[in-house]
Formats: C-alpha cells, structure tokens, sequence
C-alpha cells in the first residue's frame, strides 16, 4: 500500500484510517462516511430501462415543445403576412388607380386610354381581406373623366380589385 487514502483500519473492522503514504496516521472515521472510501455508498448506476424511459421522455417532451412553438408561431407569421399586403392596399389612392387604368387599357383596346383624372366615390379599403385562391376582391372605385388616344373624353369608374398576392386589376367602365 503507497498510495495515500481511506482504507480498512486494521486494527477495528468498523473504521477506516487514513495512509498518508508511509504510514497510518490517526485520522479515523466511521466505515461507509467517508466518500470514495472502502464501503463508502457509491453512486448507484441507472438500469438500461431507466435511461431509455429518460431519453424516450426527452425525445417526447422536445416534440411537445416544437409542437407549442409551431402553433403560436406560424399563425403569427401568416398574420404579418396578410397585414403586410393588406398594408400595400390600404395605401392605394385614386392615383394609383389611375395609373393602374393606363397601364391596364393604355394600348391594344380599340381606343386607348391617355389620362384619367378622378375622385373617390367608393372605398371598401378598410374592411378588405384578401380573398384565398383565384378569388378577386373588391377594393375601392373612383370616377372621373378618361381622355382617349382619339381626342374624346367620357365619364367613367374606375373600380379596383387586387387577388390574393395583393395584385391590382382594374375594370373600367363608362357611365
């Protein structure tokens, strides 16, 4: 024995004294008090079962958690998602639909549109929602008077429709 510790006192069964080394010294303490001593309570070690039923409880328990974040989360994101569009549509004007009416009736009609100056007669802009699928919906109108690529002028509304990507289509008519 030359390595210093905790062994079996010699001398009474029920003790352990400690070797510095060279020789036992006078340090004793009660059999199975003293950590990492001879009959010392060791740590007991799990079953093959209990760190299964302990990994098995993790697994499950991480499912439940990204289940939890998963349902608060994407309908959050689908939420700024649509708030983000519908923020493109509160923001459209008269204007707007003017310039939408050009691009969309300014050529390949029989007669194309040059100008439109018009005003707000209907605004369904803050109650619109974006419709699902292929859906239209209705947004706002505004009337005034076209001038056409032939000189003439007319009354007309502009009525304003956008589908479910928030994409502008106009259906213009003459009143």
């Amino acid at each position: 024995m030359s390595a210093p510790g905790w062994y079996h006192d010699p001398q009474d069964p029920r003790l352990v004294r400690w070797y510095d080394g060279t020789q036992w010294t006078a340090n004793v303490q009660v059999l199975g008090s003293v950590p990492g001593a001879p009959g010392a309570p060791g740590r007991k070690k799990l079953s093959g079962g209990a760190i299964a039923a302990i990994v098995i409880g993790c697994v499950v328990g991480g499912i439940v958690l990204l289940g939890i974040v998963a349902a608060v989360a994407i309908p959050v994101f689908l939420n700024q998602q649509e708030k983000s569009s519908l923020a493109d549509v509160a923001d459209y004007t008269c204007h707007d639909v003017e310039r939408f009416a050009i691009e969309q009736y300014g050529s390949g009609g029989r007669v194309n549109l040059v100008s439109l100056e018009s005003d707000l007669v209907d605004d369904a802009r803050p109650v619109t929602k974006l419709p699902d699928g292929d859906d239209m919906t209705y947004v706002m109108s505004c009337g005034g008077v076209a001038s056409w690529d032939g000189g003439d002028t007319s009354k007309v509304y502009a009525d304003l429709y956008v589908d479910s990507y928030g994409n502008a289509q106009i259906d213009l008519y003459e009143s």
